[in-house]
């Protein structure tokens, strides 16, 4: 149990070292989206924009997993093999 320990808080140091370590630094830019803002934060912006979506072309959170529900168990596009 000692030794299980003993590696717990030599990879817990190991990675909170890592993370202290880092140079690189995230400015929030509040002309920009959260979603952008985020994107830019992980290195994912190369050739993206904001763009505005009108909140009535948006379908309902139950909507959308229902459709990823229909997707995931194939209801969408049975074969019939």
């Amino acid at each position: 149990m000692k030794k299980l320990l003993t590696v717990a808080t030599l990879l817990s140091t190991a990675t909170l070292f890592g993370c202290a370590t880092s140079t690189s630094t995230t400015t929030y830019n509040d002309n920009r989206s959260e979603a952008y803002n985020i994107a830019q934060a992980g290195g994912l912006v190369t050739d993206i924009r904001d763009t505005e979506v009108p909140a009535d072309s948006i379908g309902s959170i139950t909507e959308s997993m229902l459709k990823v529900g229909f997707v995931g168990a194939g209801y969408l596009s049975p074969s019939l093999a």
